[in-house]
């Protein structure tokens, strides 16, 4: 039997597109069944919420009332305010 470093590094071999492949169905498989019923939400309630937040989100940005911002400047946004929270934290 492989030990978990061995199928690590197997797993870190792998092409870009099967990694996400394989990201995916581990993050499915914790998951329980009504969270995979429920579209990966715990409740169908939170499911629900969720789409109707999304939907308005959609038509506020097709009505021109949001602006969007590209991965790399949202990704240093993130970045960014995560640093703040440490040194504010005095998080290492």
């Amino acid at each position: 039997m492989l030990t978990r470093e061995e199928i690590l590094a197997q797993a870190l071999a792998l092409p870009a597109e099967d990694r996400l492949l394989l990201f995916e169905q581990l993050g499915e498989s914790l998951q329980t069944p009504e969270q995979q019923a429920n579209g990966g939400f715990a409740t169908p309630e939170l499911a629900q919420k969720w789409s109707a937040e999304l939907d308005r989100r959609i038509e506020a940005l097709h009505r021109g009332e949001m602006k969007t911002i590209d991965a790399a400047e949202s990704l240093q946004n993130m970045r960014d305010a995560l640093e703040t929270n440490r040194k504010k934290n005095n998080v290492a």
